[in-house]
Order: structure tokens, then C-alpha cells, then sequence
């Protein structure tokens, strides 16, 4: 019986939480130079996801002025091994040169690039080009 309720719980659970924005509905993209590894942003809801080969979603984004930062923390497989990856981006918007800026904890440390800024992601083509690619 326990395992009944706790089972109709988690559908409860699962069925009320509302569902979540996806990158079509992010609207700032930074990347670097080689136009196609940077953050995409959704500014509205913060949701947040790291563009290249794949879109793959980080930790929601926070806004503080004209900078936006996510902190994402994951366990990751490296050969036969699980490490942690613990990363802060940072996309600064407050300067003539905008920089994207990834510090990795125990990894390399602080990394800062100079970024492209494109503000209305659906209306630009290499942008909505960018949200094509599968989601990691």
C-alpha cells in the first residue's frame, strides 16, 4: 500500500509541474568567436543552455544589472570514472566589449572570452540556426 501512495505521489508530482520553457523561447545569445559555442539565454525565465555541437541546458541564470550568471554543478563521466564539474558562466554585458567568462572549480580556473551578443535570437539566422541543433 505504501508503495502505491508513493507512487501516485510522484505522478502528482510530476503532473503538476508546470512545463518548461525550451531554447525556442530564449531571446540573448553570447558566444565566442567561432560563432557557435556561447550561452543562450532565456531572459525572461532564466533558463540557460551552452550552444556547440548540441544545446545542452545548464543551471537557470540569474541577473544582477547587465550581467547574468549560472552556476552549474553535474557529475560527469571521464573513462571509467565519475567526477564533478563545477562551473560558473558569466556573460558580461556591461562594457563596449562584452566578455563570456567560465571559471571551472579544481579545473583550469577562470577563463574569459571575447563575445559576440546577438539580442533577438528568433529574428537573426545564424541564431535560429544555433537552436536547430539536438539538445544534449
Amino acid at each position: 500500500m505504501k508503495r502505491v501512495f508513493l507512487g501516485m505521489m510522484v505522478i502528482a508530482t510530476a503532473s503538476a509541474t508546470p512545463a518548461l520553457a525550451g531554447p525556442g523561447d530564449a531571446n540573448l545569445w553570447v558566444g565566442t568567436d567561432n560563432g557557435r559555442d556561447g550561452v543562450l539565454i532565456d531572459e525572461a525565465t532564466g533558463d540557460a543552455w551552452l550552444t556547440g555541437v548540441c544545446l545542452k541546458p545548464i543551471a537557470k541564470a540569474t541577473r544582477s544589472g547587465n550581467v547574468w550568471q549560472s552556476h552549474t554543478v553535474e557529475l560527469v563521466s571521464v573513462g571509467r570514472t565519475d567526477i564533478v564539474l563545477d562551473q560558473t558562466f558569466t556573460v558580461d554585458l556591461s562594457t563596449p566589449a562584452p566578455l563570456l567568462t567560465v571559471e571551472s572549480r579544481g579545473r583550469g580556473g577562470l577563463q574569459s572570452f571575447p563575445a559576440t551578443v546577438e539580442t533577438a535570437c528568433q529574428l537573426t539566422p545564424h541564431c535560429r540556426a544555433l537552436l536547430d541543433v539536438p539538445t544534449c
